[in-house]
This record gives structure tokens, sequence and C-alpha cells, in this order.
């Protein structure tokens, strides 16, 4: 029979868990997990047991029923912090705390007219939060209350036509932090700042927007500045039936910039009628600094740090740090600007813009400050487990960070980046493509992110599965370079060489792809035995300047030179060039050299055991 514990009824035998009468989504190792953990309460289930029964027969770690218990908290709304429902026992396991009992399952009844699909608790919440409205502002008329209960939401780019030059950070600034602070708002899925960086300037239909992101609800509006005073203009509206839940308009003084962050996430909290835990309702009020300069500061280093990632500029990441520098020095104590810095230089060692012996550091430097500021940060934790990988090489540390950070914030789709690169990195494929599929669950149109699950595939050898992604990320954006170089790469290791020369040329003509295009170019001509072309790629690269030597070690391989190989393999693990050290024992390329000693050497070198 059905169990039901709190505002939940868990059905066993439809597979379905329901919030007041509505499905509330569960993937099908959360809902086990679930139906274990109630169906053990009160009992505590050691973590040996839960491994056993999610994973008969297979080796996972511990970080794996981590992972699946955070997003349960998730669906619950339950809070690590103050649990309602699930208990952490530290060096055990997890109990199922919740008073549980079992129902008899009932007719549905028929539902009189004008409610919908809401239930009578719900119909009189929506009502009440319309009457709230209705008192707050009388500029605006009550909408009818919503027949579907809203479960996801987009915050759009602002639109900053009316602004002046130079408040036109605002736009995707102000829609970034708004997306920061819901995001602690468990029961509502917010889309993150990757996913609506393309409607930046986009003045279309938003409800469409809002299909097309597949949400419920998109917040939308406009920023009108004066060199005193910034009015924002913000909408919610309802994806399926196009009508506004709430509106509002907020005039306030510069310095009193905070106030419409506030304001805004308080109001759209209570439009969506969800009931926040005392640890949501601190967060989503939680101020980071009292500073208003600092906070300026902070807002234009997130945005310059949004372009990079648009237009992969570098300049913008020196930009975006030199920003958040000025932030910190404005206020020493703002822990979020701090973490932001981190990721600022790790960004720009990771990416090999700035050497990693200089950026690194500070980046180190920076993610300590946040965390000694703020340890229930997500974000520092995250730069702290980004640092331990690249930097240290030490990823039993890198993964307890990046744990940390999805157990704060089971949605900082950042952290799932990393850990999934990190569980790829160390050959532990299944749980990567897992984490890797969560983050497309919450970012599904941004190719960068199809992009992770190809490369997972395409580095544990499941090439069909990994082309067919990489295709699909070239149907979002031919011009992703990155997906042309994955397909050369694995046309070459399969042999199809014709293949793997057209797609590293297109690498190279569509710009981005520049020097590794053409690395890759050398490594199929080589391999295809077309040597003496891929030596003339070979002395082009080497007469560049600053060209990582992992490039020259790559079509040292396709010309069969493994004495050229590893001077240079050895030269980028020592200096943490361009993430080599983390690839070495999983890269594909690499398998012809296994065999030698000193691989195995090199493999020690990046601390791993060979």
């Amino acid at each position: 029979m059905p169990i039901v514990f709190g505002d939940f009824t868990l059905d066993e035998l439809r597979r379905q868990l329901l919030r007041n009468g509505e499905p509330a989504h569960l993937s099908p190792k959360v809902f086990q997990l679930l139906s274990i953990l109630a169906g053990e309460s009160p009992r505590a289930v050691t973590k040996a047991d839960l491994q056993d029964r999610l994973w008969p027969g297979t080796f996972v770690t511990e970080g794996s029923i981590s992972t699946l218990v955070a997003e349960l908290r998730s669906a619950l709304g339950d809070d690590a912090h103050e649990p309602k429902y699930i208990r952490t026992l530290y060096g055990f396991g997890y109990a199922f705390t919740a008073s549980v009992h079992e129902v008899a399952p009932t007719p549905k009844l028929s539902r009189k007219p004008g409610f919908g699909h809401l239930t009578s608790a719900a119909a009189f919440g929506a009502v009440a939060v319309v009457l709230l409205l209705a008192l707050r502002s009388t500029t605006r008329s009550a909408p009818p209350p919503s027949s579907q209960p809203i479960r996801s939401i987009a915050v759009l780019p602002f639109d900053t036509s009316g602004a002046d030059r130079g408040d036109q950070h605002l736009g995707v600034g102000l829609a970034d932090l708004l997306i920061t602070r819901l995001t602690n708002v468990r029961q509502v899925i917010v889309r993150p700042t990757s996913a609506i960086r393309e409607f930046a300037g986009h003045r279309g239909d938003s409800p469409e927007i809002g299909r097309k992101l597949n949400v419920d609800a998109v917040l939308e509006g406009s920023i009108r500045t004066t060199p005193e005073r910034i009015r924002v203009t913000v909408q919610l509206l309802n994806v399926h039936e196009r009508e506004p839940i709430w509106a509002d308009h907020f005039d306030v003084k510069r310095a009193d910039m905070f106030a419409i962050e506030d304001n805004i996430s308080e109001r759209v909290a209570d439009a969506l009628a969800v009931r926040l835990t005392p640890n949501e309702k601190k967060l989503l009020a939680k101020r980071y600094t009292a500073n208003p300069e600092a906070y300026a500061l902070y807002i234009q280093g997130r945005y310059q740090n949004d372009q990079v990632r648009r237009s992969l500029a570098s300049f913008g990441r020196e930009r975006a740090a030199d920003l958040l520098k000025k932030a910190v020095e404005k206020d020493p104590s703002y822990a979020l600007a701090w973490a932001a810095l981190a990721g600022a230089y790790a960004g720009s060692a990771w990416f090999g813009e700035t050497a990693p012996r200089i950026a690194y550091p500070k980046a180190q430097a920076a993610a300590e400050r946040a965390l000694q500021l703020d340890n229930s940060l997500s974000e520092a934790h995250m730069a702290a487990g980004w640092l331990r990988s690249a930097w240290y090489l030490d990823f039993a540390g890198a993964e307890r960070e990046l744990q940390r950070a999805l157990e704060l914030n089971p949605r900082n789709t950042g952290a799932l980046n990393f850990y999934g690169h990190l569980l790829m990195d160390v050959g532990r494929f299944d749980e990567s493509l897992a984490l890797r599929r969560r983050e497309i669950e919450l970012d599904p149109l941004n190719p960068a992110v199809q992009w992770g699950l190809a490369v997972t595939y395409l580095t544990a050898r499941q090439d069909d599965r990994g082309i067919q992604q990489a295709l699909l990320v070239l149907k979002m954006d031919p011009n992703f370079s990155e997906a042309h170089i994955g397909l050369a790469r694995v046309y070459t290791l399969r042999g199809e060489y014709d293949k793997a020369i057209a797609e590293a040329r297109e690498a190279m003509r569509i710009g981005s792809g520049g020097s590794r295009g053409l690395a890759f170019l050398g490594y199929a001509l080589g391999m295809s035995g077309n040597k003496a072309e891929a030596r003339k790629i070979l002395e082009q690269l080497t007469t560049q300047q600053n060209q990582p030597p992992f490039l020259l070690a790559i079509v040292n391989v396709g010309l069969g030179d493994r004495d050229a190989v590893f001077p240079l393999l050895e030269k980028a693990v020592d200096d943490r060039s361009q993430n080599v050290a983390l690839r070495l024992k999983t890269e594909p390329i690499w398998e012809p050299l296994r065999s030698d000693p000193r691989f195995q050497a090199l493999l020690r070198r990046a601390h791993f055991s060979g």
C-alpha cells in the first residue's frame, strides 16, 4: 500500500512519488533509494547495505551514495543541516526520520470546475498568494490561480535598452544573481545562467523561450538607470497558460541595489507558493556584502566571466579577475567574491591563458579565504575541488570538496561538471556519465554541457554513442570546434582517416579550433601514413611561440616517435599544462604508449598508481 509522510505519498506499485497529489520527478535510482530508506524507517541503513542494494555486484564509491542522497533531498525540499526526512549518520549511513504510515488507495473524486488540477490545499494557497499580491501592489490586477504547479523556472536576461551604456552588464548580471539565490529553493528547478545566456538582448516571446527551456515559468524584466537611481520592472509568467503570476516594479538608489535582489527573490518564492525550510529562508535572504561598491564590482566581474564563456576571449577573464580583486579589496569579508576570484584565476590556468604556476597559487589563496569566511558556500568548495585536482593532483581531496559542494547545492552545475570530469579522468566512467546526465537535466540546451557527455563516451571508448552525442552538439552549434576535434580523434583511433582529416580541417576553418585542430590534423595524417605532411605540421607548431607541449606530443604519437613524446608529456605534467596530467590514465590517444615503462613512471609522476 502507499506510504504517506509529510506532504508526500510514496506509491511503490505505480513507481510514483506524489506531493500534495501532484507527481514529483525522481530518477529511477533516487526513487529506489527513497523506497529503501522509507521501507526501513526508523532503522538506519549502512552505506555498505545501500551500495549492495542499489548497485548489486558493482563496485562504486561512497560518493555515489552521497550524490543520490543530495538529489533526493533536493526533490523532497529537505535540508542536510535541518533534516525533516533524511538524517546523516556520519561514518555509518542514513536514516529516514519522518513518521510514515500506510494508506489504502482511494478513488479519485470528481473535481469542481474552476480548480483544474489543484488540490483544495493548493487552490487555497494559490488564492492566498493572489490576494497577498493584490494587497502588495495596486498597479496590477491579480491573475486567476494557475491550474498547474510551478516546478521549474528560468530567469531571463533583463532588457537593458533603457539603461546607461555603463550598466549593460546588469542585464545578465542581475539575472545571474537571482539564479544563484533561487537555486537555494530546492523544490523548484532553476535553469543555470549558462542556459539563458543566448537570450541576452532578445526581445522574443517569453513563454516560447520558456517552452524551449522546458520550464513552467519565466521571470523577465527590464532595467532603466540614471546616474543616481535604478528602476527594475519584473514579471513572473506562467509558460503553459501564458498568464502573469506576479508583476511589480522597484525603484531604488544605486547604493540600495541589494534591495532589488532581495525583494525579487522573496517575492518570486512567495508567488510560487513553495514551503521554505528555515535554512532556505536564511539563504534566500542572505547578503554576502553590505558594501555597495563591492557589490557592483562583483556583478561586473561575474558578467565578464560570462562573456568569456560566450566568446572564449582570454582578455575577458583577466578583466573579470581584476574586477573581482577590486571587489574583495572594497570588502575583504565578501566570501562569494573570493570564490568567484578563485574561479577566474583557476580558469585562466585551466585554459592556458596564464602560466599555471602563477595563476593556481592565486586561485588557492582566494579559495582558502572564501572557505575561511563561509565554509557553507558551495562555490568555494567547488573552487577548492577544482584546485585539488588540477594543481595538486589530489584526486581523493578533490572528490571530497566537490561532494561537499553538491551537498550544499545539488544544482551547482560547475561542481557537477568538474566532478564528472574528475570521475572520467580516474576511469569511473559509469559514475561520470550519471553526473553528466544530471547536468544535462539542469541545462539541456547548452552545447558545452552536452559535449561533456560526449567526451566521457569517447574517453570510455563507447565510440558509437560518443559520435552520436558529438553530432548532436554540432547540430546545436555547428561552430563548436571541440566537437570536430573530438570526432577527429575518435575517427583516427578507428582508422577512419579521411573522416578524421576532414573533421580536423573543419575545426581549423572555424577558427576557435586553432592550434588544437592543427595538432589533431597532424596526428591523423601521421597515423594514416602521410608522415611528410605530419612532419610539416609538427615543424609549424614548433616554430609558433607558447604552444602547449601536449599538442606537439599528439603529432609525435601520430608519427610513432616515442622518444620525442615522453619529454613533452613530462613537461606538461610538471607544468600542469592543459590538464594533461589529469587525462593520462584514460586518454585513448596514449594507448600505444601504455606498455612502455616510461609511461608507467609518468602515471606515478601524475599521482596515479600506474
